[in-house]
């Protein structure tokens, strides 16, 4: 077994990779590739606070992390640029469920819900103009003191 992190991250890109509609590739990493691939998601789990639940020792502790889901898509003159965030935020939503991340956790998951999403716009060095989604998630698990891979 893999940290509770990389579980999650495992779930989260499986479930965006199946049958994307609104991008081509999905990342895992914070990192923007450095190849044309638009458009495309990147996801990384931004932080994480662990909160002991129990006090003996061996304690049962609450992990809260922050997911970050980016999408990036290139803006084309006289496209509506926010139709295309929203569809791409519409599908991801669609995707990331308290029930599709349970499913693959095998029914470890406490929580899941959206934080909070924002849009900007980047042009790159060579001046083309890029469009950006960002949505951030808090993904709640619970672990042993000592065995961050065992979800309880």
């Amino acid at each position: 077994m893999s940290h509770a992190r990389k579980q999650i991250r495992i779930a989260v890109k499986s479930l965006l990779s199946d049958s994307p509609v609104n991008w081509q590739r999905v990342f895992d990493s914070r990192l923007s590739p450095q190849r044309d691939v638009l458009p495309y998601l990147n996801f990384y789990v931004e932080s994480e606070v662990a909160q002991p639940q129990t006090i003996h020792p061996g304690f049962i502790q609450s992990r809260v992390m922050s997911l970050v889901i980016n999408g990036r898509t290139r803006i084309v003159d006289g496209e509506e640029i926010e139709n295309a965030l929203d569809t791409m935020a519409e599908e991801i939503e669609q995707k990331i469920t308290f029930d599709s991340i349970n499913a693959l956790l095998g029914g470890k998951l406490k929580s899941i819900y959206l934080d909070s999403s924002a849009s900007s716009f980047v042009e790159d060095e060579r001046e083309r103009k890029f469009a950006e989604i960002a949505l951030s998630w808090q993904v709640i698990v619970v672990t042993q003191e000592g065995i961050p891979e065992t979800l309880i």
